[in-house]
């Protein structure tokens, strides 16, 4: 049994037991939830349509599951994934005598289906939990599909049991701004507040489900920390730094500002132990000071670096992968952010949705759509802030 002042869990375990259901349902901690704008509402019609409110909710991401599930079941739990069969569709037959997958639009017409969905068994001890999953490409849906799965075995329930708030637009903490589009969307301030909501529903009606359970996420550089700053526990379970897994010598002490988050939070000075024997360029050693300027977590940086490398999501990547080229674009879209007053939060969330955008194929397509994004929300930003 592993006990800690807050993370204590029974585990770990080989079978699911009351024990095991009761760890596996637990709460995700705050710094695992991520937020999005699902559903907006619209005023007016034609150019006088504008956005009025829209609905947020909570999510995680696949990562976030399996580290759930490699912290309570370390392997003894397995994802078994197909592509639903078409029998198991809606589907019309050809003159040709072959099936299509096909869909009806909220009119009643009937549409080919291109959406893949995918089944995931997801067997954990002696139990199998399955559900299906769907995207527009087979990382997408397998992401869905075991997501889902994983909710049947009570890993992020409590996110379901949550109310979907509708937030109005404006300039409160507690609303949504607008980008020159007019599509309403998050910006810091309504993530941290919505991340305070979160926490104190936790206290509340989320007591039912048990203390949050923090786990190292997956997928991650070694030794980096997912938690942003400001949401450290105090007992330090997990990596000690942000950065520490890529923190190097020589590099410069960057002045800390009170601003939010507090000093005391940031990532610490990088060690004799932990920077012995790095060799790296000085631009990598600037995009280093750069980052932990910025206030960015380690998890971020670890994402970003894989965007802009044009790998996949689910792909490694290490300190000594980073070359000039792409620490000075590193480095340079961290200043963008910053610049723009973006939170390690708000980086971390778009690029997230970049490295699993269901309308680019290919790497290359969702670096480069990224790019040009981050382009029009920083030049939008900068651009409201000069007309206030």
């Amino acid at each position: 049994m592993i006990q800690s002042s807050h993370t204590a869990h029974q585990g770990p375990y080989t079978k699911l037991t009351a024990d095991a259901a009761r760890d596996l349902r637990r709460p995700i901690a705050a710094a695992e939830v991520r937020f999005k704008v699902q559903a907006v509402r619209w005023t007016g019609r034609g150019q006088e349509k504008v956005a009025s409110a829209a609905q947020v909710v909570a999510y995680i991401d696949a990562r976030t599951v399996v580290a759930r599930l490699n912290l309570l079941f370390p392997g003894v739990w397995r994802a078994l994934t197909e592509a639903l069969p078409l029998e198991m569709r809606l589907t019309r037959r050809n003159p040709d005598g072959t099936l299509t997958a096909i869909r009806l639009t909220d009119q009643g017409e009937v549409k080919a289906d291109d959406t893949l969905y995918y089944r995931c068994r997801l067997q954990v001890g002696e139990a199998t939990f399955e559900d299906v999953g769907a995207g527009e490409e087979p990382k997408a849906a397998y992401s869905d599909a075991i997501k889902r799965a994983a909710v049947r075995a009570g890993i992020g329930e409590s996110l379901y049991a949550m109310d979907s708030p509708w937030l109005r637009v404006g300039s409160a903490d507690n609303q949504l701004r607008t980008n020159r589009a007019g599509k309403p969307y998050l910006d810091e301030r309504t993530i941290r507040w919505l991340a305070r909501m979160y926490e104190a529903w936790l206290t509340r009606a989320g007591s039912i489900f048990g203390e949050p359970l923090p786990h190292a996420p997956a997928g991650t550089l070694p030794g980096t920390d997912d938690t942003p700053p400001d949401e450290r526990h105090a007992d330090g379970n997990g990596a000690s730094g942000e950065l520490a897994a890529i923190a190097v010598p020589a590099v410069p002490d960057i002045p800390e500002t009170p601003a939010d988050p507090p000093p005391t939070d940031r990532a610490p000075s990088p060690t004799a132990e932990a920077t012995a024997g790095a060799d790296i360029s000085d631009a990598v050693r600037d995009m280093i000071a750069t980052a932990r300027a910025a206030g960015l977590t380690g998890r971020t940086l670890n994402r970003l670096a894989l965007l802009l490398a044009g790998r996949e999501p689910d792909a490694a990547i290490t300190i000594e992968d980073v070359d000039d080229t792409l620490a000075g674009e590193l480095a340079r879209r961290i200043r963008q952010a910053q610049a723009a007053g973006w939170s390690d939060a708000t980086l971390a969330d778009l690029a997230e949705q970049a490295l699993h955008s269901e309308r680019h194929a290919t790497p290359a397509q969702r670096r480069t759509a990224f790019r040009e994004h981050l382009d029009r929300l920083t030049a939008d930003e900068l651009a409201r802030r000069d007309a206030a």
